[in-house]
């Protein structure tokens, strides 16, 4: 089956994973798929259908398998993503997994990079924690 990698621009946002050996007392994302997720439609909204091509990926946490998107009911927003830029697909079908696979790992890249500049910049985990939620208002309010 269909896997999605994990970008090395992840890095520093795996600790708001719910895992073990968090470090932060609130986590954000009840697992790896969920940030990989929020994180592609992140980069979607900030750089559009745009992603440059993601070229370096961690080895851990492996690669998730697209079951795991689908058993966390996420492989649908996957799906929307998709579809959101089938217009530059040149002939692709915008739900067969491994072109899915590949947009989400650009996508998420992009977001990825963002948030760990955001992160980097906020000054703490808590200000990064405001900043999310306050673009989830801003997405909610539109």
């Amino acid at each position: 089956m269909a896997r999605i990698r994990i970008p090395n621009s992840a890095l520093d946002l795996l600790p708001f994973c719910q895992t073990a050996d968090s470090p932060y007392e609130e986590v954000l994302f009840p697992n790896y798929a969920s940030l990989l997720t929020m994180a592609a439609g992140y980069g979607h909204h900030v750089v559009g259908r745009g992603a440059r091509e993601a070229k370096a990926f961690l080895k851990k946490p492996e690669p998730i398998d697209l079951g795991i998107f689908r058993s966390q009911h996420l492989y649908s927003q996957l799906q929307l993503l998709a579809l959101g830029c089938a217009d530059e697909m040149e002939g692709e079908d915008p739900l067969d997994e491994e072109y899915v696979c590949k947009l989400i790992e650009n996508l998420a890249d992009a977001g990825c990079k963002v948030l760990a500049q955001v992160l980097a910049s906020a000054g703490g985990p808590a200000s990064f924690v405001q900043f999310l939620g306050e673009e989830q208002a801003k997405a909610c309010a539109h």
